[in-house]
């Protein structure tokens, strides 16, 4: 459960009720398809503190979980980042995954500002979630916890039959999970590989992407606008470049698609 004593607004504390519900419900369901699930495991996720604040709402997706073994990814993550500036035993700083998290998310919200301008990923969260601070929202496909955390590659297995199971609900709950975070654009952790994305989402376009190979482009059709993807690679990924292979694509590839909505 949430901590009440974050700074949500009343309209996001709404939220938070309408994704607790859509989350019971997608756990309560996989009880009833799926004879083997476990609903300890299941992880909720959403919107960090003043998220609707932005300039840019933003979603990312990842993966799963890596041995988070929380029941409320927000919860355990918004302290670690806000208030320890740590994560995962590494510093704000060095940790990959949250060192771009944070600095991407700021410079798109800032107007896709050079990366010399973004300043480094301690100083974003001293005020992360706070008035005036950056926001997100996030979650990952599988609500899943892989407690293989000294293993760097994805259990896209148990990922997959994530997935398959949901798909077995009455409910398109990865879409009304998406619906009510209503983000302005969405950006991917490398899920374009087993098919996922197409499972996950439902497109409503591909678009040819002139930028290069570090993004893939989509748009999402949700009840009342369009939304960009970018799908680029995992923010955790080794031997990639901050600015070469996340931030400057990503502007690109938003500016990009903007332009192509119009």
């Amino acid at each position: 459960m949430l901590d009440i004593t974050f700074p949500f607004t009343e309209e996001e504390k709404k939220i938070n009720v309408r994704l607790g519900a859509l989350y019971n419900d997608w756990s309560n369901e996989l009880k009833k398809v799926w004879k083997d699930y476990n609903d300890t495991e299941f992880e909720e996720f959403g919107i960090f503190p003043n998220y609707l604040s932005q300039n840019l709402k933003i979603l990312f997706v990842g993966r799963e979980s890596r041995g988070a073994g929380a029941r409320n990814y927000i919860d355990i993550l918004y302290k670690a980042v806000r208030h320890e500036k740590t994560v995962a035993g590494k510093h704000i700083n060095s940790n990959p995954f949250w060192r771009r998290l944070l600095k991407v998310a700021y410079g798109i919200n800032n107007g896709c500002i050079s990366w010399d301008e973004i300043p480094d990923a301690a100083t974003i969260a001293d005020t992360f979630g706070e008035t005036n601070g950056l926001s997100f929202a996030f979650t990952n496909i599988s609500k899943l916890n892989n407690e293989k955390a000294d293993e760097w590659q994805s259990d896209w297995s148990k990922i997959n039959t994530f997935v398959d199971f949901t798909e077995k609900c009455s409910q398109r709950y990865f879409m009304n999970e998406i619906e009510i975070i209503n983000p302005d654009i969405i950006i991917t952790n490398n899920i374009n590989m087993c098919g996922v994305n197409r499972r996950y989402f439902i497109w409503s376009e591909r678009y040819m992407c002139p930028i290069g190979d570090d993004v893939d482009i989509y748009c999402l059709d949700l009840i009342y606008k369009k939304v960009p993807i970018i799908d680029t690679w995992h923010f955790a990924a080794p031997n990639k470049k901050d600015n070469d292979n996340f931030y400057e694509p990503i502007c690109k590839a938003y500016q990009y698609i903007q332009e192509a909505l119009k």
